[in-house]
């Protein structure tokens, strides 16, 4: 596997290529790849209001190389779903900001690829891990619809920097569906200020609504 050239592709292109075959990432590459989702850590920091997570290295490459694998059951239809569930585990050991954050620097692409994915086969095993990914990091899944419930929020919660980041991308998307908690209300008030009729023209409709029917 060559995981650098595959970041090199996805963040210049947009578009990337998978090798045919599980090849498995070697000692250089996973070198190359730290230091370049590194080098990306510290431009993408710099858009961030608030300050960043620091750089967590491992979480980094395992989420590039998640994505990496996911690309490839895109392609690769003849993979078994039982392996393609195996491939895309969405649990990571401990998830701080840090890991939140750094997995992202990747995992923000789950909602193009499931596109791409519900486009070929809307049922399918794929379909199923990228929903189950994007309910484990919530930071990289605004946007996503039909989710399972989502995990993780706290660690979102308790980082401000990454809460106001996830309010911003929640506004961005519009997504009515990530209200909850109060604290994340709260962020995308502080956000919007005066322009919501601007922004988001129907959030106050809906937030009045969730206050209204709460279980909803």
């Amino acid at each position: 596997m060559k995981l650098t050239a595959f970041l090199d592709q996805l963040y210049d292109r947009g578009d990337v290529l998978v090798e045919h075959g599980l090849v498995e990432l070697d000692e250089r590459d996973r070198e190359e790849s730290t230091a370049y989702l590194e080098r990306t850590y510290h431009e993408d920091r710099l858009t961030l209001a608030g300050e960043a997570p620091p750089f967590a290295p491992e979480a980094a490459v395992w989420a590039a190389t998640v994505l990496y694998r996911a690309c490839q059951c895109l392609v690769q239809r003849q993979i078994p779903a039982r392996e393609v569930r195996q491939l895309l585990q969405p649990e990571y050991p401990m998830v701080t900001p840090a890991v939140a954050y750094s997995a992202d620097l990747t995992f923000r692409s789950l909602r193009e690829l499931l596109r791409l994915a519900r486009g070929l086969a809307p049922s399918d095993a794929l379909v199923e891990a990228l929903l189950d990914l994007g309910s484990h990091w919530p930071f990289s899944s605004t946007g996503i619809d039909h989710l399972p419930k989502l995990r993780n929020l706290g660690t979102i919660l308790e980082h401000p920097g990454l809460l106001a980041a996830y309010a911003d991308r929640i506004i961005l998307a519009k997504d009515a569906t990530r209200l909850e908690p109060p604290e994340v209300r709260s962020a995308i008030a502080g956000a919007l200020g005066d322009h919501a009729e601007h922004y988001w023209p129907e959030y106050s409709a809906i937030v009045s609504n969730l206050k209204e029917n709460p279980h909803a």
